[in-house]
C-alpha cells in the first residue's frame, strides 16, 4: 500500500501545508514519499524548524483504495445532471443538488423529488413548502431520513419518496441522485 506522510501540530490535530513559511489547516499537505518530506524540511533553517514546527509529529497514512468509477460513467453521471439543472431552470434546485454533493450526501438520501408548482412569492413559496413538510411528517418519516429546500426533497428511502409524491397535486418528478436518472414522473 502507498504511504503519504504530513505534519501534525500536537496540541491542534491541524496539518501543515508545507513550503517555506508553513501554517496549519485541516487538510494540509501530503507529502508522497519521505524524500520529499525531507527536502521540504531542508527549506527550512535549524531555527525556523524548531519555530514553525515546535509541538509538531510526523505522521504516516497508508492509502487504500475505496472505490473504482468508470470515467464513461462519471461523464453521463455529468451530462445527465446538467440536463437536469436546464429542464427545471430552479436555482434552489441547482445549490440543493450541489449541497448534498459537496456533504457528500447523495448516497445516502439518493432519491430526490422535485415538485414542480407555479411561481409564486416568497411568502407563498414559505407556506407551500411547510405544507409539504406537514405531509412527510403525516407520514411518520423521521427528519433523519430526508433532506429539503424548498420544492426540492430528498429521501434516503425510495417507499418514502414514494409516499411523499401522492400527497402532491401537480407535476413531480423522482430521480436516483446517484445517476440522475428519472425514475417516476407525474
Amino acid at each position: 500500500m502507498p504511504t503519504v506522510h504530513m505534519i501534525r501540530q500536537k496540541k491542534t490535530g491541524l496539518f501543515s501545508n508545507g513550503g517555506s513559511s508553513p501554517y496549519f489547516t485541516n487538510r494540509g499537505k501530503m507529502w508522497t514519499h519521505a524524500g520529499a518530506l525531507n527536502s521540504h524540511l531542508s527549506l527550512l533553517n535549524e531555527s525556523r524548524i524548531k519555530s514553525a514546527y515546535k509541538d509538531c509529529e510526523i505522521v504516516s497514512f497508508e492509502l487504500t483504495q475505496l472505490a473504482t468509477l468508470d470515467m464513461d460513467d462519471m461523464v453521463r453521471r455529468m451530462q445527465q445532471k446538467e440536463k437536469l439543472m436546464k429542464l427545471h431552470n430552479d436555482t434552489t434546485f441547482a445549490s440543493f443538488i450541489e449541497n448534498l454533493e459537496k456533504k457528500d450526501l447523495l448516497e445516502s438520501f439518493r432519491w430526490i423529488v422535485y415538485v414542480k408548482l407555479q411561481a409564486y412569492t416568497y411568502a407563498d413559496r414559505k407556506a407551500k413548502t411547510k405544507d409539504l413538510l406537514d405531509n412527510i411528517r403525516g407520514f411518520k418519516i423521521k427528519k433523519a431520513d430526508y433532506r429539503y429546500s424548498e420544492f426540492t426533497f430528498a429521501f434516503a428511502r425510495k417507499e418514502d419518496a414514494a409516499k411523499f409524491r401522492l400527497t402532491i397535486p401537480g407535476d413531480t418528478f423522482t430521480y436516483d441522485g446517484t445517476t440522475f436518472q428519472v425514475v417516476e414522473d407525474k
